[in-house]
């Protein structure tokens, strides 16, 4: 017969199971960025979320930086069985690709996502813009004159031949 004592113990380890089982699925959303670029060169940031139930994402503005691409939207789920014991992982990432208009250390937003009608807050990012080195000067002025430019190529001299088609 189950006594009262034996309703409260397991009442006690289903809450604790239930909580840790929470705690397991909570979710977590982050910025991955470089720290340091320069003038003129393009960077991938990254908003990377630990489940794929994302019904929203908001980022603000990126300051001293140009948008040139994102954000593309990606998804990955994972399940492993390891002797017996088995776990799922799912991720969403939101990337951006942007380039570095001017120099000094700029911070990137925190981005909000929206999961089962809660907001998620990210972290955010600093990155410090150097000046453009020779080749990113280049870069720079090939981005100035096109902004639909989303392939440079630097060709050594002897590739640059008049007359002939170059494939990139």
């Amino acid at each position: 017969m189950v006594t009262h004592d034996m309703r409260r113990i397991l009442f006690t380890l289903t809450l604790a199971a239930i909580s840790a089982m929470m705690a397991i699925a909570q979710v977590t959303f982050k910025i991955e960025a470089p720290r340091q670029t320069e003038v003129g060169q393009q960077i991938r940031v990254k908003y990377v979320a630990n489940t794929t139930d994302v019904e929203d994402i908001h980022v603000g503005d990126f300051p001293g930086f140009e948008v040139v691409y994102g954000p593309s939207t990606s998804r990955s789920n994972s399940f492993t069985m390891v002797n017996g014991k088995t776990s799922r992982s799912s991720t969403m990432t939101f990337t951006y690709v942007l380039v570095a208009t001017k120099e000094g250390t700029h911070k990137l937003p925190a981005g909000t996502i929206k999961v089962d009608g809660k907001s998620i807050k990210s972290n955010t990012a600093s990155i410090e813009v150097l000046p453009a080195s020779a080749q990113g000067n280049a870069t720079a002025r090939t981005h100035s004159r096109s902004k639909a430019a989303d392939v440079v190529a630097h060709l050594p001299p002897t590739a640059q031949t008049s007359g002939q088609k170059t494939y990139i």
